[in-house]
């Protein structure tokens, strides 16, 4: 009850400070026993409050549920970080038949050179694979992205998992596979060899490898003709400030399962899965991933990261890359999480997160696109950890456990900010993500 009641002085101030509709966020401690919590304030929908069980559409949060039913089948065996993606979807994968853009001729040609390796799963896993999204970034390849998606989205029809994957096949890459960090659609990729190996469709791969198992029972991929008063409502913030629904705009957006979003859940369900990615167990103690996967997940497998993001902001380059994670390499000390911990974002200002030394994880539930959604998420995130963290070290100290007092690590505020704020920017220009 504590700390439940932190949890809610902490999203009043929230809600106020950044005038939101509401907000809902649930913690987990897997580090010591200590109970979690759920706490909310404000509304998810007119004369309606957030409740642990409230559905809203977790956006790219859904990549860590794809990331996590691929390790499942890497330990079965069923598959490899070293797999080539053509193996898998075939040779319009190939190094032979992919290029990269390398520019233009005096006259406006385009000029290609060619790929010189295959893209692996460990590079769709990665974000190094080459791939790009429908952002706005400014360059030749990503104006090519953003052309076809809109192509893809005027069609009468709505675009299926496999003509998706066949239309990103016939667009350049943006830079050599291995050689760069590019968030892109690559999980979106991922998500089809997953169909491939378990023979079906990915909502029922999910289902099978991860939503099940962890007894996540509001988590789906909204179908078509989904009733938008059963979830909170998505808001769209205005440049004077007001707030537009859109909530049944985006629920037809997402109809078709993909790897990098469109699932629903509820904070109740991702603290389940924040537990399980922490511990690889289900509630119930069955094993889903074993410890050397975790780790393997946690682990960098880019190094500094260096990208056409690091140009504007050196900051970035401090984050590292995992498996489908960011990795924060310095830790914020008594802030939002400790060094080592990995975390991702979701389009409508939510997070999951993950402290690997602590045992923490934190659920945030927001539902507002604004040009600076990700100032309020990152301020919500520092706000609720600041709070968690605080509370984590009181307890032990008060003699909760019989663990010793770990002292946190320190950095500047400051760094805290730039590192945070530098992450996002690379999120905020995915535009749907």
């Amino acid at each position: 009850m504590e700390l439940e009641n932190l949890l809610t002085g902490v999203l009043e101030e929230i809600v106020r400070d950044r005038k939101l509709p509401g907000v809902a966020a649930g913690v987990v401690n897997c580090g010591d026993g200590e109970e979690g919590a759920f706490a909310s304030t404000g509304e998810r929908a007119p004369g309606q409050k957030w409740g642990p069980d409230t559905m809203f559409q977790v956006h790219s949060v859904t990549k860590l549920v794809t990331q996590f039913a691929a390790m499942r089948l890497v330990e079965d065996g069923r598959l490899s970080l070293s797999d080539e993606v053509r193996v898998h979807l075939g040779e319009h994968w190939s190094s032979e038949n992919l290029r990269v853009y390398r520019g233009k001729k005096i006259e406006g040609e385009p000029v290609y050179e060619r790929v010189k390796r295959e893209i692996t799963v460990l590079h769709l896993m990665t974000h190094t694979s080459g791939l790009s999204y429908a952002c706005p970034w400014g360059t030749p390849v990503d104006e090519m992205y953003q052309s076809s998606y809109a192509k893809a989205a005027a069609m009468s029809e709505r675009e299926t998992p496999q003509q998706l994957e066949n239309r990103l096949s016939k667009l350049p890459l943006c830079g050599q596979p291995g050689e760069f960090f590019n968030y892109s659609a690559s999980t979106d990729i991922l998500g089809r060899i997953l169909e491939g190996i378990c023979k079906t469709t990915l909502d029922r791969v999910l289902d099978e490898l991860v939503i099940a198992p962890l007894d996540m029972q509001n988590t789906f991929f909204a179908p078509n003709g989904m009733d938008s008063s059963s979830i909170a409502r998505i808001y769209e913030r205005s440049p004077v400030g007001d707030l537009e629904d859109i909530t049944d705009f985006e629920l037809a957006r997402d109809a078709k399962p993909i790897g990098g979003k469109g699932l629903v859940s509820t904070v109740a369900d991702l603290m389940k899965f924040s537990a399980a990615f922490m511990t690889g167990k289900s509630a119930k103690g069955v094993e889903l991933l074993s410890k050397e996967s975790i780790d393997l997940v946690k682990t960098d497998h880019v190094g500094i990261i260096q990208d056409r993001i690091c140009s504007e902001s050196s900051a970035f380059g401090r984050f590292k890359f995992g498996l489908g994670v960011a990795i924060e390499p310095l830790g914020f000390g008594p802030g939002f999480a400790g060094k080592g911990s990995f975390f991702w974002i979701g389009f409508g200002g939510n997070f999951v997160s993950f402290d690997p030394q602590t045992g923490i994880g934190i659920v945030f539930a927001m539902q507002v696109y604004t040009d600076i959604r990700w100032d309020d998420c990152l301020y919500s995130r520092q706000k609720i950890a600041e709070a968690v963290y605080k509370h984590h070290a009181n307890s032990k100290e008060r003699g909760h456990s019989g663990q010793p007092h770990r002292p946190p690590i320190k950095t500047s505020a400051q760094e805290t900010r730039e590192t945070l704020e530098a992450f996002s920017q690379v999120l905020a220009r995915a535009g749907a993500a």
